[in-house]
């Protein structure tokens, strides 16, 4: 069976979870990932031969590590992903069962059949048995978004059925809400007990500022533009009333509204907004070429290469790749990962 060298392996991983814009991951393997507010810890591995009697049996190994005392101590799922890259399919393993083996001894091995592995069809997420009974999910690689929005219950009792057509148990999620993404990204940095009046401080000063007739959208989470946050802070906060309220609360109220003001800016970074020339030009190019061979917006540059003196090719590449994916729709994710690795290589 071929294998993929560790990075292509994760490159294959994302570029098809790229599509979620709430997907978010970061560096090595395993490594931790987020699908909305979801958190999973997954470890990529090539699937090959056991080099048993039996040429069908298959396998993964997990060598002996550190890396997994993290995982053994957090409550978030652990995903372990055997890739077949003749067939273009993944295996999955019950995590709980794989949580409770992880580091048993110097190699455990998870086994799979490749007589299972060439059958799996394009719509469904097939089911095999193991001879110790072990259940074992196959499904092909472009289905990883499905297989994430059930991953837990694909691993309950099925009624010794052996396929499940995907549409039929997985459905799209709603993206997340403004509100949703703050929370998010607050629970990224600050405490439970933070966040949950850091969003609540925003709430409270959206009726201040609706009861002064500043504020004409619902809420101070309809408004994305920083700029515009910073004014709304400065008219705000130079009522009185709310100022000595604030001094009351500990400065409460106005570290909410800086927080939030500093989540917009966080995003805007992720999505930089084009000037006019920098759009016109961008448009120009597109009309002449499907592609691109390096990264000339300076305004992505800006953002992307603090992140590559940091080590953080593959976040540089998924920024770039949602950045000017819509003008080259022609580029793979590995296309830009070409691009990105370069000018990192140049940097250094």
């Amino acid at each position: 069976m071929r294998k993929l060298i560790a990075k292509d392996l994760k490159i294959k991983f994302i570029e098809t979870l790229n599509e979620l814009d709430e997907f978010s991951y970061e560096e090595g393997n395993p490594f931790l990932i987020k699908i909305g507010t979801t958190k999973y810890f997954v470890f990529l591995k090539n699937l090959s031969s056991a080099y048993f009697k039996n040429p069908d049996i298959t396998r993964v190994q997990l060598p002996y590590s550190d890396h997994f005392s993290k995982i053994f101590k957090a409550d978030i799922p652990f995903i372990i992903l055997g890739y077949d890259v003749d067939n273009d399919i993944v295996v999955s393993w019950n995590p709980e069962n794989v949580k409770e083996r992880l580091n048993a001894k110097s190699n455990v091995s998870l086994y799979s059949r490749y007589s299972l592995q060439e059958q799996v069809k394009d719509d469904e997420f097939q089911f095999g048995y193991l001879t110790n009974g072990e259940k074992i999910v196959l499904f092909k690689r472009e289905n990883l978004i499905a297989f994430f929005n059930v991953a837990l219950d694909l691993f309950k009792e099925t009624d010794g059925t052996n396929a499940i057509p995907i549409n039929s148990i997985t459905k799209r999620k709603e993206p997340l809400t403004d509100k949703q993404r703050f929370v998010l990204w607050l629970q990224e940095k600050y405490s439970e007990s933070s966040v949950k009046v850091y969003t609540y401080g925003v709430e409270k000063i959206s009726k201040d500022l609706k009861e002064i007739s500043e504020l004409k959208k619902n809420s101070l989470f309809d408004i994305h533009n920083p700029v515009l946050l910073k004014e709304l802070y400065t008219k705000w906060y130079s009522i009185k009333e709310f100022k000595e309220k604030d001094l009351i609360a500990k400065y409460q109220n106005s570290n909410s509204f800086k927080r939030y003001i500093d989540f917009r800016e966080y995003e805007q970074t992720l999505n930089p907004k084009k000037s006019k020339s920098t759009q016109k030009k961008t448009e120009k190019e597109s009309e002449n070429t499907s592609t691109i061979s390096e990264i000339t917006d300076k305004e992505l540059l800006q953002t992307i290469k603090p992140l590559l003196k940091k080590n953080q090719v593959l976040q540089a590449v998924e920024i770039t790749s949602k950045y000017l994916g819509k003008q080259y729709k022609n580029m793979a994710f590995k296309d830009w990962y070409k691009i990105v690795s370069e000018l990192y290589r140049k940097m250094n």
